[in-house]
């Protein structure tokens, strides 16, 4: 939530959700103006619409050819934001996704970050596109070795957990925010008026 203290005072109220979806991972940011119901929507940083001067309950869009809905909600004395994906609650279809998927997330100071993702088939991606691995088989575990740049991941998997290791680092799992990667969680946002 944004304020400003001039004579137009005026609230604007920023949503932010992380959507997984398959194998990519996509950033939803919804901004509305309170006072006049100007708002702006984004989808991975690219301008969906913006500048809308109207007030809706709901404003639907697609990702990936899955319908999402933001659903703005009033009380007396606050909005409340809600995102529903393929018309379900965020929070239960991101867990749907997150049952489907492991993810992490790895970050190079000179590169950025890549997304990576191990399906139920123990096939690896990274930022979506599917990579070539070699794998090795014991009586305890299934490792996928694999190349991305100038670096080299592994993922270790037996039957309770996955541990990614890129350059001979261990990586923590993304669960989006739970684990203190992303600042907001969860499938609402408040905003006082």
């Amino acid at each position: 939530m944004t304020r400003h203290t001039e004579t137009s005072l005026k609230k604007v109220a920023n949503c932010r959700w992380i959507v997984p979806i398959g194998v990519n991972i996509h950033i939803v940011i919804y901004e509305q103006n309170t006072k006049n119901g100007r708002s702006t929507l984004k989808v991975d940083e690219k301008v969906y619409y913006s500048d809308t001067p109207k007030w809706s309950a709901s404003e639907k869009f697609s990702i990936e050819k899955t319908t999402c809905e933001i659903l703005t909600k009033k009380t007396s004395n606050e909005l409340v934001y809600s995102l529903k994906v393929d018309n379900k609650p965020f929070e239960e279809f991101r867990n749907s996704q997150y049952k489907e998927f492991e993810r992490w997330e790895v970050s190079f100071k000179q590169e950025g970050k890549f997304n990576i993702v191990l399906d139920k088939e123990l096939n690896v991606f990274i930022d979506g596109r599917k990579v070539k691995t070699e794998r090795d088989f014991t009586d305890r575990n299934a490792v996928a070795s694999f190349e991305f740049g100038t670096h080299k991941g592994q993922l270790t998997s037996n039957q309770i957990e996955h541990r990614l290791t890129v350059d001979g680092e261990t990586h923590p799992r993304f669960i989006d925010g739970l684990d203190g990667v992303h600042v907001l969680v969860g499938d609402t946002r408040h905003i006082s008026l």
